[in-house]
């Protein structure tokens, strides 16, 4: 599904509680890196996943973080 202009908060349930949560705030207060590798349960299956995710706080104008570059790599366990 396209979820272009909605907070992470409004796709995923409890969103606020979570490792990624923590990771995201820390890159945009902190203006730091922020890297996790945790499992993670798949919506889409019954298997466990690896999941490591980096946050990249972007600050167009030098100071002010204003956008986060994310991504996640999803990997199956075995």
């Amino acid at each position: 599904h396209d979820s272009t202009g909605r907070f992470l908060d409004e796709i995923f349930e409890n969103f606020e509680v979570t490792q990624s949560w923590r990771a995201l705030k820390n890159a945009v207060l902190h203006h730091k890196i922020s890297y996790l590798r945790h499992p993670h349960l798949s919506r889409f299956s019954d298997s466990h996943i690896d999941v490591e995710q980096i946050y990249l706080p972007i600050a167009t104008d030098g100071e002010n973080v204003d956008m986060v570059l994310g991504m996640n790599v999803y990997t199956q366990r075995e």
